[in-house]
């Protein structure tokens, strides 16, 4: 299986958890088995979690947004037991270049799991100079929450969602 196979699949029992700013509890998206190692993020984001079935198996996502420094983060893992198979990272910083991709490439199965960086990870794009869409266009959590359906393959949520919400803490 591939991460685009993961993205085009049909996605199944998909739960939106609510926004949240402040830091961001490990047991959302452990990398790691001891449970030390986690996603993480700090002061000034507002972040939004999401699971969902695909392909037989868990995913779990994570949108990060600080709208004062317009940087902006959406990772895709696949879960595995209590750990996290980290398959992509959908990024915009303002401070490098604009929208680009971490991703692991060919089959997912040989993604280490727990792990976050390594060299089965590629950027892309490549040129980063020439091919990066520069362009911030983030204004609202709706819009990042959004952002993030889009590039999944993820069904938006409704906007009558948080009457729904469960808690994925």
């Amino acid at each position: 299986m591939r991460i685009k196979d993961v993205i085009r699949a049909e996605k199944a029992d998909v739960t939106y958890g609510g926004w949240h700013t402040g830091q961001m509890p490990k047991s959302l998206f452990p990398l790691g088995k001891s449970g030390k190692h986690s996603l993480n993020f700090r002061g000034g984001y507002d972040w939004q979690a999401v699971r969902f079935g695909a392909l037989a198996a868990e995913f779990r996502v994570v949108v990060a947004v600080n709208f004062a420094k317009c940087e902006y983060y959406a990772h895709l893992g696949k879960i595995v037991g209590s750990d996290t198979q980290m398959l992509v990272s959908y990024e915009y910083h303002a401070t490098h270049g604009g929208w680009h991709v971490h991703a692991g490439c060919g089959d997912i199965d040989l993604i280490p799991v727990g792990r976050y960086k390594g060299p089965w990870k590629r950027s892309i794009p490549k040129n980063w100079a020439d091919c990066r869409q520069t362009e911030w266009g983030v204004a609202t959590k709706e819009a990042a929450i959004s952002k993030a359906c889009k590039a999944f393959g993820i069904p938006e949520p409704p906007l009558d969602e948080a009457e729904k919400q469960m808690q994925l803490l």
